[in-house]
């Protein structure tokens, strides 16, 4: 699971902006920030870097927390495994400090589904399962499941976009250790 938090400038664009030092300051300020939000949820995160649950990278404009596949869905299924909430209330609550768009990508592994499995998902592709997952990362922020956890959450679905990566990019490979 790979979570993109995009910072949302308070400039939309350079036809606002008169001059070049106007655009040099603004996009100072904007990098400034940037660094300032990509530092301040590796700190709040930083329980589960260290325990190996997630890595927290800058890429670009984004921040991006990727979220370790082992635990999080079981084996052809997008249900959110109970041992994964814990670690997805962290990022929610970090992500609910932040302001800007956030991209939720679901990933798979490359094993193809199982007849068994293409039924019980209608047909369903690694590409289709792993959007499933990335939805229902949004729905648990979303809903009043994350309430049972007592979060002061206000997560909407319409800050997030979801993206089915399947088996196209993996982030984790096959192989058990």
């Amino acid at each position: 699971m790979c979570i993109r938090d995009r910072y949302l400038s308070d400039v939309d664009g350079p036809e606002e902006i008169e001059n070049s030092e106007e655009m040099i300051f603004a996009a100072q300020l904007n990098e400034e920030r940037l660094n300032n939000r990509f530092e301040n949820i590796k700190a709040d995160l930083n329980s589960e870097i260290n325990n190996g649950l997630l890595e927290v990278e800058r890429e670009g404009d984004e921040v991006v927390i990727r979220i370790a596949s082992q635990g999080s869905f079981n084996s052809g299924s997008a249900i959110v495994a109970q041992s994964f909430t814990a670690t997805l209330d962290r990022v929610g609550e970090t992500i609910n400090q932040e302001s800007g768009n956030v991209r939720i990508e679901g990933h798979t592994d490359n094993i193809p589904i199982t007849k068994r499995l293409a039924k019980q998902w209608y047909n369903q592709t690694n590409l289709r399962l792993s959007s499933a997952r990335a939805l229902s990362v949004v729905e648990f922020w979303s809903s009043n499941s994350c309430n049972q956890y007592n979060l002061p959450l206000e997560l909407k679905q319409e800050w997030f976009t979801t993206v089915g990566i399947g088996e196209f990019s993996p982030i984790a490979d096959n192989q058990i250790l």
